[in-house]
This record gives C-alpha cells, structure tokens and sequence, in this order.
C-alpha cells in the first residue's frame, strides 16, 4: 500500500451506510480510487474482473451472498492473497466474528451510528493495517468497536475454541 493513490472496494447494499463509509475514507486518506459493489456476487465479479484493491470493506449482510460467504470465495479462489479485508457490521454475532476471522479477515469493524465515532473506528482499522503482519493478525485486537475505544477490550475474548489456522495462506514474517 506504498502508493499515492490507494484503491479500495467498498461492498455495501444500504446507500446510506456506504456514503457514510467513504465520507469517512475522504478525511482519512489524502487520495483514493474506489469501486461499489452492492451484493456479493457483484463483489466477487469486480475482484475478478477489475483492478485488485488495495483494502476490501466487506459488509457481513449483503444480500444474495454475505460477507462470509464472499470471504469464504475469496479463500478457495485465491482471489485476495495479502488485501486486506475488513468486514463491517452493526452486528458483532461471535459466530460471524470467528467465521470472519478464521477466513482472513484483517478486522471485524462494528459500525457506529455516527460519523464522529466511525470516524474514530476507521482510524484504528488504519493504524491496525500500519502494524506488523503478525500483529494485524492479533486475535485479541480483531474486533473493532465503540467499546475497544474506551476499554481497548474485544468480543474474541475468551474464545478458546477458535482455531488459530487461517484459511487466507499468508506468511506472517
């Protein structure tokens, strides 16, 4: 991601949600390109037709084939090997968060309903995307949410039946 010009793809069905998104992206970073895909199979066909992204915001309930399902592609096509991919929802089910996890996930982002605090929360996913591979990859550090903001705490907490394997092969050093 050392370029001037970051490309994203942004995989959102509600409208609002997603203008929210890239409202937030516009005072993160300075420039970017981005696509819209607004189900998952929309999102599987532009990464494989179009120009790779350089991050993926996946919404966990798209319709005609959710985030996991997408994420789920992605692994078995090889389509994404080191993007990082960061799904979003309003939802934090811990079924999601350790399908999402465990398919290559870089982080599980909690929406808020502001943009002050989504404002915060897409900080982080940056700072976190800054780190170490091996650190991005922190299990304890995957769920980002409102809460963490105050109390630097996750959902993963206390998950000890996760499997630390992820499907995503990628060399961690």
């Amino acid at each position: 991601m050392n370029k001037s010009k970051i490309n994203l793809l942004i995989a959102g069905s509600n409208v609002y949600e997603t203008q929210l998104l890239v409202s937030v992206l516009l005072e993160i970073i300075p420039e970017f390109t981005y696509a819209i895909a607004k189900n998952g199979i929309e999102c599987i066909a532009n990464l494989k037709n179009k120009n790779k992204p350089d991050i993926v915001f996946l919404d966990l309930h798209l319709p005609l084939k959710n985030g996991i399902e997408c994420l789920k592609d992605i692994d078995h096509q090889e389509l994404l090997r080191d993007t990082p991919i960061i799904i979003h929802s309003f939802s934090h089910n811990r079924k999601d968060v350790e399908a999402a996890y465990a398919y290559g996930a870089r982080a599980f982002l909690v929406n808020p309903n502001s943009f002050s605090k989504l404002f915060q929360l897409v900080k982080v996913v940056f700072k976190k995307l800054g780190e170490p591979l091996k650190q991005q990859f922190d299990r304890a550090h995957f769920v980002i949410w409102e809460r963490r903001l105050k109390l630097s705490s996750s959902i993963m907490e206390g998950t000890t039946h996760l499997s630390i394997r992820r499907h995503r092969n990628m060399d961690l050093n």
